[in-house]
Order: C-alpha cells, then structure tokens, then sequence
C-alpha cells in the first residue's frame, strides 16, 4: 500500500515537472496554472501526505530513505512554483 502510494506521488511530480511552467493537472482533475494558489496548496498537501507515510517507516529503512528524496524533491518544486507566484502576483 506505501509503495503504491509512493509510486503514485512520484509519477504525479514527474508529469508536473515535464510542465513545470505551464498548466499542472491536480488529482482532482482540474488543470491550474503552474504556481497558481491551487497548485501550491496541492504541492503543500502532497508533501504533508508524503511526510506521514515517511514517519510511519522505520528510520534507516530504505522505503523511508524513498519519501524523503521524494518530499525534497517537491519541496523544491514547490519554492519553484511560490516564486512563479509571486512574480506574478499584482502588486498592491
């Protein structure tokens, strides 16, 4: 059941990073633009999903090792899209 959802998550970052400027699909379905309020909170949700399945697994363990490349690797992705953000937020 981890692996499944590890897989899954994986997949998920892979696709968002072959569109990393352009439009994101969110497991919802709906398509946002990248860095767009909804596609950081998904980011946020995804990395705390990932979080909770990495501290149910036995710290040296290589499944554990797993879900921390894969939470730093949207972490990054997620300054990523903050940045994209701001960029494009209206100044007020």
């Amino acid at each position: 059941m981890c692996v499944d959802a590890l897989q899954e998550c994986i997949t998920e970052m892979i696709v968002s990073l072959k569109e990393q400027h352009g439009d994101v699909q969110l497991p919802s379905g709906d398509i946002v633009a990248f860095g767009s309020l909804a596609h950081i909170k998904d980011l946020e949700k995804s990395i705390r999903d990932l979080e909770r399945h990495r501290d149910a697994q036995r710290r040296g363990s290589e499944a554990r090792a797993t879900y921390a490349r894969a939470i730093a690797r949207l972490r990054l992705q997620l300054k990523r899209a903050q940045t994209t953000n701001e960029k494009h937020a209206p100044v007020t």
